[in-house]
Protein backbone atom coordinates (compact mmCIF):
# COMPACT_ATOMS: atom_id res chain seq x y z
CA UNK A 1 0.00 0.00 0.00
CA UNK A 2 1.44 3.36 -1.02
CA UNK A 3 0.00 6.13 1.15
CA UNK A 4 2.27 9.02 0.26
CA UNK A 5 3.60 10.32 -3.03
CA UNK A 6 6.48 12.50 -1.94
CA UNK A 7 7.07 13.74 -5.49
CA UNK A 8 3.65 14.27 -7.14
CA UNK A 9 3.09 12.29 -10.34
CA UNK A 10 2.36 15.37 -12.43
CA UNK A 11 5.87 16.65 -11.68
CA UNK A 12 7.82 13.48 -12.51
CA UNK A 13 8.76 14.71 -15.99
CA UNK A 14 8.95 18.42 -15.18
CA UNK A 15 12.12 20.30 -16.16
CA UNK A 16 11.45 22.98 -13.55
CA UNK A 17 14.15 23.23 -10.89
CA UNK A 18 13.12 21.20 -7.85
CA UNK A 19 16.08 21.61 -5.53
CA UNK A 20 19.55 23.13 -5.42
CA UNK A 21 22.49 23.60 -3.10
CA UNK A 22 25.78 25.48 -3.35
CA UNK A 23 27.27 23.14 -5.96
CA UNK A 24 24.39 21.96 -8.14
CA UNK A 25 20.71 21.67 -8.87
CA UNK A 26 18.19 19.09 -10.07
CA UNK A 27 14.97 19.36 -12.05
CA UNK A 28 11.92 17.47 -10.84
CA UNK A 29 12.55 14.88 -13.57
CA UNK A 30 16.18 14.40 -12.47
CA UNK A 31 15.24 14.30 -8.78
CA UNK A 32 12.51 11.73 -9.39
CA UNK A 33 14.90 9.52 -11.38
CA UNK A 34 17.64 9.63 -8.76
CA UNK A 35 15.27 9.02 -5.87
CA UNK A 36 13.72 6.02 -7.66
CA UNK A 37 17.13 4.58 -8.51
CA UNK A 38 18.28 4.91 -4.90
CA UNK A 39 15.02 3.37 -3.66
CA UNK A 40 15.47 0.38 -5.97
CA UNK A 41 19.06 -0.05 -4.78
CA UNK A 42 18.03 0.17 -1.13
CA UNK A 43 15.34 -2.49 -1.61
CA UNK A 44 18.03 -4.81 -2.94
CA UNK A 45 19.93 -4.18 0.29
CA UNK A 46 16.92 -5.30 2.32
CA UNK A 47 15.29 -1.96 3.05
CA UNK A 48 11.55 -2.38 3.58
CA UNK A 49 8.90 -1.14 6.03
CA UNK A 50 10.24 -0.72 9.59
CA UNK A 51 13.88 -1.05 8.46
CA UNK A 52 16.00 1.89 9.66
CA UNK A 53 18.59 3.57 7.45
CA UNK A 54 21.00 6.16 8.86
CA UNK A 55 21.72 9.34 6.90
CA UNK A 56 25.03 10.94 7.87
CA UNK A 57 25.69 13.73 5.38
CA UNK A 58 26.26 17.44 5.19
CA UNK A 59 23.14 19.46 4.37
CA UNK A 60 23.10 19.09 0.59
CA UNK A 61 21.46 17.50 -2.45
CA UNK A 62 22.87 14.17 -1.25
CA UNK A 63 20.97 14.60 2.02
CA UNK A 64 17.65 15.35 0.34
CA UNK A 65 18.00 12.48 -2.17
CA UNK A 66 18.85 10.09 0.66
CA UNK A 67 15.76 11.04 2.69
CA UNK A 68 13.42 10.73 -0.27
CA UNK A 69 15.08 7.52 -1.44
CA UNK A 70 14.65 5.79 1.92
CA UNK A 71 11.00 6.86 2.10
CA UNK A 72 10.28 5.73 -1.46
CA UNK A 73 11.91 2.37 -0.70
CA UNK A 74 9.44 1.96 2.16
CA UNK A 75 12.01 2.26 4.96
CA UNK A 76 12.51 4.80 7.72
CA UNK A 77 15.44 7.18 7.98
CA UNK A 78 17.43 8.31 11.02
CA UNK A 79 19.15 11.69 10.51
CA UNK A 80 22.67 11.80 11.95
CA UNK A 81 24.16 15.29 12.08
CA UNK A 82 27.92 15.59 11.36
CA UNK A 83 27.94 18.29 14.06
CA UNK A 84 26.99 15.71 16.72
CA UNK A 85 29.67 14.91 19.32
CA UNK A 86 31.02 11.38 18.88
CA UNK A 87 29.42 10.24 22.14
CA UNK A 88 25.96 11.31 20.97
CA UNK A 89 26.44 9.69 17.56
CA UNK A 90 27.57 6.45 19.22
CA UNK A 91 24.57 6.51 21.57
CA UNK A 92 22.12 6.84 18.66
CA UNK A 93 23.78 4.09 16.64
CA UNK A 94 23.61 1.73 19.63
CA UNK A 95 19.98 2.62 20.34
CA UNK A 96 18.80 2.09 16.76
CA UNK A 97 21.08 -0.83 15.83
CA UNK A 98 21.28 0.60 12.30
CA UNK A 99 22.90 -1.76 9.79
CA UNK A 100 23.20 0.65 6.83
CA UNK A 101 24.22 4.31 6.69
CA UNK A 102 24.14 6.59 3.65
CA UNK A 103 27.03 9.01 3.96
CA UNK A 104 29.77 10.91 2.10
CA UNK A 105 33.39 9.88 1.65
CA UNK A 106 34.88 12.61 3.86
CA UNK A 107 32.60 11.56 6.76
CA UNK A 108 32.97 7.78 6.51
CA UNK A 109 35.79 7.57 9.08
CA UNK A 110 33.43 8.90 11.78
CA UNK A 111 31.25 5.78 11.67
CA UNK A 112 31.87 2.82 13.95
CA UNK A 113 33.13 -0.26 12.13
CA UNK A 114 30.66 -3.09 11.61
CA UNK A 115 28.01 -0.91 9.94
CA UNK A 116 27.56 -1.04 6.17
CA UNK A 117 28.25 2.32 4.52
CA UNK A 118 27.13 3.59 1.13
CA UNK A 119 29.02 6.67 -0.09
CA UNK A 120 26.58 8.84 -2.00
CA UNK A 121 29.30 10.98 -3.58
CA UNK A 122 31.69 8.26 -4.81
CA UNK A 123 29.61 5.08 -5.17
CA UNK A 124 26.67 6.50 -7.11
CA UNK A 125 27.61 4.44 -10.19
CA UNK A 126 26.14 1.41 -8.41
CA UNK A 127 22.83 3.26 -8.03
CA UNK A 128 22.90 4.69 -11.56
CA UNK A 129 22.53 1.17 -12.97
CA UNK A 130 19.14 0.82 -11.28
CA UNK A 131 15.81 1.42 -13.01
CA UNK A 132 14.36 4.93 -12.92
CA UNK A 133 10.91 3.41 -12.48
CA UNK A 134 9.65 2.30 -9.10
CA UNK A 135 6.75 0.16 -7.91
CA UNK A 136 4.89 1.43 -4.86
CA UNK A 137 6.20 0.29 -1.48
CA UNK A 138 3.98 -2.06 0.50
CA UNK A 139 3.66 0.29 3.44
CA UNK A 140 0.79 1.09 5.77
CA UNK A 141 0.02 4.46 7.39
CA UNK A 142 1.31 3.09 10.72
CA UNK A 143 4.76 2.27 9.37
CA UNK A 144 7.69 4.42 10.44
CA UNK A 145 8.83 7.36 8.33
CA UNK A 146 11.75 8.43 10.51
CA UNK A 147 13.22 8.49 14.01
CA UNK A 148 14.47 11.86 15.25
CA UNK A 149 16.47 12.31 18.44
CA UNK A 150 15.77 15.01 21.00
CA UNK A 151 17.45 16.18 24.18
CA UNK A 152 16.90 13.75 27.06
CA UNK A 153 16.70 14.56 30.75
CA UNK A 154 18.70 11.41 31.66
CA UNK A 155 21.76 12.55 29.72
CA UNK A 156 20.95 10.39 26.69
CA UNK A 157 19.05 11.52 23.57
CA UNK A 158 15.58 10.05 23.03
CA UNK A 159 14.42 8.71 19.66
CA UNK A 160 10.96 9.91 18.63
CA UNK A 161 9.24 7.48 16.23
CA UNK A 162 7.26 9.31 13.53
CA UNK A 163 4.88 7.41 11.22
CA UNK A 164 3.96 7.94 7.58
CA UNK A 165 0.42 8.89 8.63
CA UNK A 166 1.80 11.70 10.79
CA UNK A 167 3.91 13.10 7.99
CA UNK A 168 1.08 13.01 5.46
CA UNK A 169 -1.53 14.51 7.80
CA UNK A 170 0.82 17.30 8.78
CA UNK A 171 1.87 18.10 5.21
CA UNK A 172 -1.76 18.42 4.11
CA UNK A 173 -2.73 20.52 7.13
CA UNK A 174 0.15 22.99 6.92
CA UNK A 175 -0.35 23.36 3.17
CA UNK A 176 -3.86 24.65 3.83
CA UNK A 177 -2.38 27.40 6.00
CA UNK A 178 0.71 28.58 4.13
CA UNK A 179 -0.41 27.95 0.52
CA UNK A 180 2.91 27.29 -1.23
CA UNK A 181 2.81 28.12 -4.96
CA UNK A 182 4.78 26.52 -7.85
CA UNK A 183 6.72 29.77 -8.41
CA UNK A 184 7.85 29.97 -4.78
CA UNK A 185 11.49 29.62 -3.73
CA UNK A 186 11.60 28.00 -0.27
CA UNK A 187 14.78 28.19 1.82
CA UNK A 188 15.71 24.96 3.60
CA UNK A 189 17.87 26.22 6.46
CA UNK A 190 17.09 23.76 9.28
CA UNK A 191 19.32 20.87 10.24
CA UNK A 192 17.92 17.56 9.01
CA UNK A 193 18.09 16.40 12.64
CA UNK A 194 15.17 18.76 13.44
CA UNK A 195 11.56 18.18 12.46
CA UNK A 196 11.22 21.61 10.82
CA UNK A 197 13.46 20.30 8.01
CA UNK A 198 10.70 17.84 7.04
CA UNK A 199 8.34 20.77 6.46
CA UNK A 200 11.01 22.71 4.59
CA UNK A 201 11.71 19.79 2.24
CA UNK A 202 8.39 18.03 1.62
CA UNK A 203 6.00 20.98 1.64
CA UNK A 204 7.48 22.91 -1.32
CA UNK A 205 8.23 19.75 -3.33
CA UNK A 206 4.61 18.64 -3.04
CA UNK A 207 3.53 21.90 -4.70
CA UNK A 208 6.15 22.05 -7.46
CA UNK A 209 8.10 24.88 -5.83
CA UNK A 210 11.88 25.27 -5.73
CA UNK A 211 13.89 24.32 -2.64
CA UNK A 212 17.21 26.07 -1.95
CA UNK A 213 19.36 24.24 0.60
CA UNK A 214 21.45 26.43 2.85
CA UNK A 215 24.63 24.72 4.08
CA UNK A 216 25.38 24.50 7.78
CA UNK A 217 28.08 27.13 7.31
CA UNK A 218 25.71 29.53 5.53
CA UNK A 219 22.95 29.07 8.07
CA UNK A 220 25.29 29.81 10.98
CA UNK A 221 26.77 32.91 9.31
CA UNK A 222 23.94 35.43 9.30
CA UNK A 223 25.49 37.76 6.73
CA UNK A 224 25.89 34.82 4.35
CA UNK A 225 22.31 33.78 5.09
CA UNK A 226 21.07 37.29 4.34
CA UNK A 227 23.02 37.34 1.08
CA UNK A 228 21.56 33.95 0.12
CA UNK A 229 18.02 35.20 0.77
CA UNK A 230 18.63 38.12 -1.56
CA UNK A 231 20.64 36.46 -4.35
CA UNK A 232 18.36 33.41 -4.61
CA UNK A 233 15.24 35.60 -4.43
CA UNK A 234 13.80 33.51 -1.63
CA UNK A 235 10.02 33.93 -1.37
CA UNK A 236 9.39 31.69 1.67
CA UNK A 237 11.60 31.82 4.76
CA UNK A 238 10.98 29.36 7.59
CA UNK A 239 12.88 30.25 10.75
CA UNK A 240 12.86 31.02 14.50
CA UNK A 241 12.55 34.35 16.29
CA UNK A 242 16.11 34.40 17.64
CA UNK A 243 17.56 34.12 14.12
CA UNK A 244 15.72 37.31 13.23
CA UNK A 245 17.09 38.99 16.34
CA UNK A 246 20.58 38.26 15.04
CA UNK A 247 19.68 39.23 11.48
CA UNK A 248 18.50 42.63 12.70
CA UNK A 249 21.82 43.09 14.49
CA UNK A 250 23.70 42.12 11.31
CA UNK A 251 21.70 44.65 9.30
CA UNK A 252 22.56 47.36 11.81
CA UNK A 253 26.26 46.48 11.66
CA UNK A 254 26.40 46.84 7.88
CA UNK A 255 24.09 49.87 8.01
CA UNK A 256 21.51 48.27 5.75
CA UNK A 257 18.10 49.82 6.39
CA UNK A 258 15.95 47.52 4.27
CA UNK A 259 16.02 43.99 2.86
CA UNK A 260 15.60 44.11 -0.88
CA UNK A 261 14.20 40.65 -1.54
CA UNK A 262 11.27 38.78 -3.04
CA UNK A 263 10.18 37.42 0.33
CA UNK A 264 6.37 37.07 0.45
CA UNK A 265 5.93 34.64 3.37
CA UNK A 266 7.73 34.41 6.68
CA UNK A 267 7.09 31.35 8.88
CA UNK A 268 8.05 31.40 12.55
CA UNK A 269 8.15 28.32 14.77
CA UNK A 270 9.85 26.89 17.83
CA UNK A 271 10.02 30.02 20.03
CA UNK A 272 7.82 32.67 21.58
CA UNK A 273 7.29 35.49 19.09
CA UNK A 274 6.92 39.02 20.44
CA UNK A 275 4.93 41.84 18.87
CA UNK A 276 8.05 44.01 19.19
CA UNK A 277 10.07 41.68 16.99
CA UNK A 278 7.23 41.55 14.46
CA UNK A 279 7.24 45.32 14.24
CA UNK A 280 11.01 45.40 13.71
CA UNK A 281 10.88 42.68 11.06
CA UNK A 282 8.10 44.34 9.08
CA UNK A 283 9.97 47.66 9.12
CA UNK A 284 12.87 46.06 7.21
CA UNK A 285 10.90 45.32 4.05
CA UNK A 286 9.62 47.76 1.43
CA UNK A 287 6.66 45.37 1.10
CA UNK A 288 6.25 43.42 4.38
CA UNK A 289 5.68 39.66 3.89
CA UNK A 290 2.79 37.66 5.26
CA UNK A 291 3.72 36.10 8.61
CA UNK A 292 2.52 32.78 10.06
CA UNK A 293 3.32 31.55 13.56
CA UNK A 294 3.18 27.75 13.88
CA UNK A 295 3.42 25.37 16.81
CA UNK A 296 4.42 21.76 17.32
CA UNK A 297 7.03 19.43 18.78
CA UNK A 298 9.16 16.59 17.48
CA UNK A 299 6.55 14.23 18.95
CA UNK A 300 3.68 15.89 17.03
CA UNK A 301 5.51 17.61 14.12
CA UNK A 302 2.90 20.40 14.08
CA UNK A 303 -0.56 20.92 15.53
CA UNK A 304 -1.70 24.51 14.93
CA UNK A 305 -0.91 27.76 13.13
CA UNK A 306 -1.80 31.45 13.32
CA UNK A 307 -1.66 33.81 10.32
CA UNK A 308 -0.66 37.08 11.98
CA UNK A 309 -2.82 40.07 11.00
CA UNK A 310 -1.14 43.22 9.71
CA UNK A 311 -2.00 45.24 12.81
CA UNK A 312 -0.88 42.69 15.38
CA UNK A 313 2.41 44.48 16.11
CA UNK A 314 0.39 47.29 17.66
CA UNK A 315 -0.39 44.94 20.58
CA UNK A 316 1.80 43.90 23.49
CA UNK A 317 2.80 40.35 24.36
CA UNK A 318 3.37 37.18 22.35
CA UNK A 319 1.80 36.13 19.08
CA UNK A 320 -0.77 33.32 19.46
CA UNK A 321 -0.19 29.95 17.81
CA UNK A 322 -3.76 29.73 16.52
CA UNK A 323 -6.25 26.88 16.45
CA UNK A 324 -5.68 23.14 15.89
CA UNK A 325 -5.48 21.43 12.52
CA UNK A 326 -8.47 19.21 11.56
CA UNK A 327 -6.78 15.97 12.67
CA UNK A 328 -5.79 17.35 16.09
CA UNK A 329 -7.50 18.04 19.43
CA UNK A 330 -6.04 20.28 22.13
CA UNK A 331 -6.77 20.14 25.88
CA UNK A 332 -5.74 22.57 28.62
CA UNK A 333 -5.67 20.61 31.88
CA UNK A 334 -4.67 21.08 35.51
CA UNK A 335 -2.47 18.65 37.46
CA UNK A 336 -5.52 16.41 38.08
CA UNK A 337 -6.15 16.14 34.32
CA UNK A 338 -9.26 18.33 34.59
CA UNK A 339 -10.07 21.03 32.02
CA UNK A 340 -9.21 24.52 33.28
CA UNK A 341 -11.72 27.36 33.23
CA UNK A 342 -12.12 29.54 30.14
CA UNK A 343 -9.14 31.89 29.67
CA UNK A 344 -7.26 30.17 32.55
CA UNK A 345 -3.76 28.77 32.08
CA UNK A 346 -3.28 25.01 31.94
CA UNK A 347 -0.83 22.46 30.63
CA UNK A 348 -1.33 21.68 26.96
CA UNK A 349 -2.16 18.09 25.98
CA UNK A 350 -2.57 16.94 22.38
CA UNK A 351 -4.66 14.14 20.86
CA UNK A 352 -5.29 12.98 17.30
CA UNK A 353 -3.38 11.46 14.40
CA UNK A 354 -0.51 13.90 14.91
CA UNK A 355 1.01 11.88 17.77
CA UNK A 356 4.23 9.90 17.42
CA UNK A 357 4.30 6.16 18.00
CA UNK A 358 6.44 6.83 21.09
CA UNK A 359 10.10 6.78 22.11
CA UNK A 360 12.34 4.05 20.73
CA UNK A 361 13.36 1.46 23.33
CA UNK A 362 11.93 3.55 26.16
CA UNK A 363 8.47 2.29 27.15
CA UNK A 364 8.62 4.02 30.55
CA UNK A 365 9.07 7.48 29.02
CA UNK A 366 6.47 6.68 26.35
CA UNK A 367 3.92 5.74 29.01
CA UNK A 368 4.71 8.87 30.99
CA UNK A 369 4.38 11.28 28.05
CA UNK A 370 1.67 9.51 26.01
CA UNK A 371 -1.22 8.78 28.37
CA UNK A 372 -4.72 7.34 27.75
CA UNK A 373 -7.24 10.02 26.79
CA UNK A 374 -9.80 10.23 29.62
CA UNK A 375 -12.21 12.31 27.50
CA UNK A 376 -13.16 9.61 24.99
CA UNK A 377 -14.27 5.98 25.05
CA UNK A 378 -12.12 5.29 21.99
CA UNK A 379 -8.58 3.97 22.31
CA UNK A 380 -6.80 7.29 22.02
CA UNK A 381 -3.75 8.89 23.60
CA UNK A 382 -2.89 12.33 24.95
CA UNK A 383 0.61 13.74 24.57
CA UNK A 384 1.79 15.72 27.59
CA UNK A 385 3.66 18.70 26.07
CA UNK A 386 4.86 20.43 29.25
CA UNK A 387 3.84 23.76 27.69
CA UNK A 388 1.59 26.12 29.62
CA UNK A 389 -1.06 27.82 27.50
CA UNK A 390 -4.38 29.66 27.58
CA UNK A 391 -7.15 30.51 25.15
CA UNK A 392 -7.58 34.14 24.19
CA UNK A 393 -11.06 35.70 23.86
CA UNK A 394 -10.97 35.19 20.06
CA UNK A 395 -10.40 31.44 20.52
CA UNK A 396 -6.72 31.38 19.56
CA UNK A 397 -4.21 29.57 21.71
CA UNK A 398 -1.33 31.41 23.38
CA UNK A 399 1.75 29.64 24.77
CA UNK A 400 2.87 31.33 28.00
CA UNK A 401 5.67 29.15 29.40
CA UNK A 402 6.77 25.71 30.55
CA UNK A 403 5.58 23.31 33.23
CA UNK A 404 9.07 21.79 33.54
CA UNK A 405 12.68 22.88 33.12
CA UNK A 406 12.89 22.49 29.36
CA UNK A 407 14.10 25.56 27.45
CA UNK A 408 14.22 26.55 23.80
CA UNK A 409 17.52 27.88 22.45
CA UNK A 410 17.37 29.18 18.86
CA UNK A 411 14.31 27.00 18.34
CA UNK A 412 16.04 23.87 19.65
CA UNK A 413 14.62 21.97 22.58
CA UNK A 414 17.04 21.54 25.47
CA UNK A 415 16.44 19.50 28.62
CA UNK A 416 18.58 21.25 31.21
CA UNK A 417 18.68 18.05 33.28
CA UNK A 418 20.73 16.55 30.43
CA UNK A 419 23.35 19.28 30.87
CA UNK A 420 23.35 18.82 34.65
CA UNK A 421 23.82 15.05 34.24
CA UNK A 422 26.79 15.52 31.92
CA UNK A 423 28.36 18.20 34.15
CA UNK A 424 28.19 15.80 37.09
CA UNK A 425 30.22 13.27 35.09
CA UNK A 426 33.26 15.58 35.19
CA UNK A 427 35.64 14.58 38.01
CA UNK A 428 36.15 18.20 39.12
CA UNK A 429 32.41 18.89 39.60
CA UNK A 430 30.79 18.08 42.94
CA UNK A 431 27.35 19.59 42.26
CA UNK A 432 25.72 21.36 39.32
CA UNK A 433 22.52 23.28 38.62
CA UNK A 434 21.47 24.57 35.21
CA UNK A 435 18.78 27.15 34.45
CA UNK A 436 17.38 28.96 31.44
CA UNK A 437 17.43 32.76 31.67
CA UNK A 438 16.14 35.60 29.57
CA UNK A 439 18.80 38.06 28.41
CA UNK A 440 17.56 40.97 26.33
CA UNK A 441 14.67 38.89 25.00
CA UNK A 442 16.81 35.84 24.21
CA UNK A 443 16.98 32.57 26.11
CA UNK A 444 20.44 31.61 27.37
CA UNK A 445 21.64 28.68 29.49
CA UNK A 446 23.54 29.30 32.72
CA UNK A 447 25.28 26.55 34.72
CA UNK A 448 26.23 26.90 38.38
CA UNK A 449 28.79 24.47 39.79
CA UNK A 450 30.34 23.50 43.12
CA UNK A 451 33.85 22.24 42.34
CA UNK A 452 35.57 19.31 44.03
CA UNK A 453 38.66 21.45 44.57
CA UNK A 454 39.48 25.07 45.17
CA UNK A 455 39.84 25.98 41.49
CA UNK A 456 38.52 24.62 38.23
CA UNK A 457 39.46 25.27 34.61
CA UNK A 458 36.29 26.50 32.89
CA UNK A 459 37.84 26.08 29.45
CA UNK A 460 38.49 22.39 30.17
CA UNK A 461 34.93 22.03 31.44
CA UNK A 462 33.53 23.55 28.22
CA UNK A 463 35.68 21.19 26.15
CA UNK A 464 34.36 18.25 28.15
CA UNK A 465 30.76 19.30 27.53
CA UNK A 466 31.39 19.57 23.80
CA UNK A 467 32.36 15.90 23.69
CA UNK A 468 28.95 14.95 25.11
CA UNK A 469 26.43 17.59 24.01
CA UNK A 470 25.49 19.26 20.74
CA UNK A 471 26.92 22.74 20.25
Amino acid sequence: MSIHQFLPTQLHQSVAIAIKDEVGQLTYKQLNSRVNQLANYLRQQGVKPEVLVGIYTERSLDNAIAILGVLQAGGAFVPLDPAYPKARLTSILEDTNIQLILTQSHLAADITSGIDLFLLDTQWDEVARQSEELTAAETTPDNLAYIMYTSGSTGNPQGVQITLAQVECYRKAIDEVVKIQPDDVYLLSASFSFSSSIRQLLLPLAQGAKVVISSRQNSSNLRSLLELIQTEQITVLDTVASVWNYLLISLAEIEQERIDSALRLLIFSGELLTSQLLQQVRSKFPQPPEIVNIYGQTETIGVCAYPIPDDFDKHDGYAPVGSPYPHTQLYLLNDRLEPVAASATGELYIAGTSLARGYLNNPQLTDRKFIPNPFTTEKQRLYKTGDLARYLPDGNLEIVGRQDFQVKIRGMRVEIEEIETVLMQHPDVKQAAVVGKDRLGEQIIVAYIVPNRSSINISDLRSFLKTKLTD
